[in-house]
């Protein structure tokens, strides 16, 4: 130990891995102190009752919705699971991509307009 070797060596003869050690220690403490004291959302989590209870049923849904989603199960679900449906509404969407092109190069084609005066 005396020669600096190994962990605790180098911890006796190496200021600045002490000094970091060191650091890191206060650093852990005062997270610790912030936690006992209720800040932050680790804080307010153990020892709010209510938000650990918000949370845990925010947890709960977003299980059931991926448990849903993985099934297949609603309109997303379907997308996931269903390759027809997707390819469906991903047709639909090019379709309509290329009306609106179309429209735009030739909007007398598609839009008119009638002027009534009296």
């Amino acid at each position: 130990m005396q020669q600096g070797k190994g962990t605790a060596g180098k911890l006796l003869k190496d200021s600045e891995l002490f000094d970091n050690a060191n650091k890191t220690i206060a650093n852990v403490r005062q997270l610790t102190d912030d936690i006992n004291a209720g800040k932050g959302a680790i804080g307010k989590m153990a020892h709010d009752q209510e938000f650990a209870a918000k949370l845990q049923t925010l947890m709960n849904n977003l299980s059931e919705l991926s448990e849903r989603l993985q099934k297949g199960e609603g309109t997303a679900g379907m997308l996931f699971k269903d390759p027809a449906l997707y390819n469906n509404s991903n047709q639909m969407l090019v379709e309509t991509r290329e009306l609106v092109k179309s429209i735009r190069e030739n909007p007398k084609k598609y839009l008119t307009f009638h002027v009534k005066v009296f």
